[in-house]
């Protein structure tokens, strides 16, 4: 686990150095903007689906989304139903109105080969929305070329919502934002 970890860290730290990381801000100028979250409250088992705190919270991303007027072109998830269902509920609740629609415009990626995405989140200009799990949404931020920060506890935090600017000029930027219902780590 902890060479994993190491791995990890290094790749993190190459993809930092490969392009210029700057504090995020409000630019409309950006090319591409990825807004990246881990799924939101599971229930127990081998794919679960949303406890009901994880269908708040989903709606809860939704209503940032349309708050912030971030709506995103394309939605990436991962093909496990609390991935699913956090982007439907998300996009359902910020303003996209038709379910059928919505399934039909998440692409599925693989959370083993996060290398593919972060290549076609690079490669395609406009507003992303990637939902993930505790320990790929970190590390496709950091190939990315953003900020992670430190490990996601996957017991408890489901928060973090991520946003990732590329710009003209190859700076990449990047924020950790909370929403929904705050994680608060244990004292």
């Amino acid at each position: 686990m902890f060479t994993r970890r190491l791995i990890l860290g290094l790749l993190g730290a190459f993809a930092l150095s490969a392009c210029t990381h700057v504090p995020i801000q409000s630019d409309p100028t950006a090319i591409t903007t990825v807004y990246l979250v881990r799924h939101a409250e599971k229930l127990g088992g081998e794919d679960p689906n949303l406890t009901l705190a994880g269908e708040e919270r989903a709606a809860a991303l939704g209503k940032w989304i349309k708050a912030e007027g971030a709506k995103p072109v394309l939605v990436h998830s991962s093909q496990y139903k609390r991935t699913l269902n956090t982007a439907l509920l998300a996009m359902q609740a910020s303003g996209l109105k038709t379910v059928e629609r919505l399934g039909n415009n998440i692409r599925i990626y693989n959370p083993r080969d996060l290398s593919a995405i972060a290549k076609h989140l690079k490669q395609t200009p406009g507003r992303h929305l990637v939902v993930g799990h505790s320990n790929t949404t970190p590390q496709l931020v950091a190939l990315l070329g953003g900020s992670a920060g430190n490990e996601i506890n996957e017991a408890r935090e489901y928060d973090r919502l991520y946003i990732v600017q590329f710009f003209k000029d190859g700076t990449v930027a990047s924020e950790l934002k909370r929403y929904g219902a705050r994680y608060v780590p244990a004292a």
